[in-house]
């Protein structure tokens, strides 16, 4: 953007500072710090109460983006005396160069088809994955008006301190669930379940792109989350870094499953679920049910005791972080402003979860729950990871590849399991 003005000022060395598209509560903001505290508001943490990354990305009537930019690095010039409007703007004497950087990051999720099958290792077909959208969340709720770095050099967050805090007594849950939602947005989570953002079916980004608008109104919108890095050529055993699973951006896909025929464990099992909303029982034998508790069968045999994991009229979960370090083996997975973070899904390997244990809340609270995809109350297994736990999962199940195109966009393919 060039300028067709010309600021009248005084000689000598100025910083210069640029903020586009910015809402009305953030103009105010750094008004009322002029002249003498402007540097510091301009550098300060933005946590305004009620404020979204709605209000800071959005769309004009044109359906246009307007994304709130500001500095991405100070910028100081030294001004000369007896420079003239018309030379300033023409430059260079007295012409201040600014660099911008969008304040959030973006997400877009993509499959390569509409539907996956899901096999057994035999290659039997379990069922059908379908109806697949997504959500974001743990992107932090308060952001600096321009990106901040430490001494080291490293790009700072306002949560870039927190961690989640093990309840000593049951290490599934956490001490600082307040904390943890005052830090972290939750918010499309609960938006995405009233209206779903679905999925586009592509090949790859560029392609995505070319379906038209449909596939930038699809994307989510982050401010940009990060905790201190953990040592080069760590791993989870000796990790020191400040990822974890409650504090790190993630996407979360929501499909549902509709099982084959043959993956019941008998005719009986079959016809009760044909009669039903959808919702399943898969037990500790890998075979599915209609129902979760011991029965008889047709011909006289039992079921043995065991426990189920309950699937809700067919609803299955996955988390993909926004962007790992390594997505078989994730330990660092920052999310940073001004990017566009691609996720491709190539395939589900297995089902996935039936309820989001990374939601703040005790997902065994006896107060109404304000999670969107909550616990089953007659389910009682603990999820394969939990809110303390290294981002490391517990057996490899996902398959990438990334790739840096024009706009700082990463771009990986994923199939996901458990």
């Amino acid at each position: 953007m060039k300028p067709n003005k010309a600021i009248l000022t005084k000689p000598g060395t100025k910083k210069v500072y640029a903020l586009i598209n910015a809402p009305e509560e953030i103009t105010k903001l750094l008004e009322k710090s002029m002249p003498a505290h402007f540097n510091e508001a301009y550098a300060k943490a933005v946590a305004i109460e009620g404020m979204t990354t709605a209000q800071v990305a959005r769309a004009n009537a044109a359906n246009e983006d307007l994304i709130m930019m500001s500095n991405s690095a100070e910028c100081k010039i030294e001004i000369a005396d007896g420079v003239t409007k018309e030379e300033a703007i023409q430059g260079p004497n007295n012409l201040a160069k600014v660099s911008v950087k969008r304040v959030v990051a973006r997400v877009i999720l993509t499959t390569t088809q509409p539907s996956y099958d899901i096999k057994l290792e035999d290659g039997t077909v379990l069922g059908k994955i379908e109806n697949i959208t997504y959500a974001v969340a743990q992107g932090e709720k308060a952001f600096y008006i321009s990106q901040q770095k430490n001494e080291a050099g490293s790009i700072i967050t306002p949560g870039y301190s927190f961690l989640p805090a093990v309840n000593p007594a049951d290490k599934s849950k956490l001490t600082n669930y307040a904390d943890q939602a005052k830090t972290y947005d939750y918010s499309d989570l609960h938006s995405t379940v009233t209206t779903p953002r679905a999925a586009i079916v592509a090949d790859n980004l560029t392609e995505a792109l070319e379906i038209g608008k449909k596939s930038l109104e699809s994307s989510a919108f982050i401010f940009e989350a990060s905790h201190p890095f953990g040592e080069n050529a760590q791993t989870i055993a000796n990790y020191t870094g400040g990822f974890r699973r409650g504090n790190t951006p993630y996407v979360l896909v929501r499909a549902k499953f509709t099982p084959n025929d043959n993956a019941f464990y008998n005719d009986y099992q079959r016809t009760l679920f044909k009669k039903g909303d959808g919702t399943f029982y898969r037990g500790e034998d890998g075979l599915l049910y209609a129902r979760n508790k011991p029965f008889k069968s047709k011909n006289g045999t039992h079921v043995p005791e065991q426990k189920y994991t309950k699937f809700e009229k067919g609803k299955v979960l996955y988390h993909v972080f926004v962007n790992p370090d390594n997505v078989a083996k994730t330990l660092d997975a920052p999310a940073y402003r001004n990017n566009i973070y691609h996720i491709s899904v190539t395939g589900f390997k297995t089902l996935g979860l039936n309820w989001n244990p990374l939601y703040p809340e005790d997902p065994d609270t006896t107060d109404p729950q304000q999670n969107p995809d909550p616990k089953p109350k007659d389910d009682p297994n603990t999820p394969p990871y939990v809110p303390g736990d290294f981002n490391t999962p517990k057996e490899t199940y996902l398959a990438v590849e990334v790739n840096v195109i024009p706009w700082n966009v990463h771009s990986y393919d994923i199939e996901l399991g458990l």
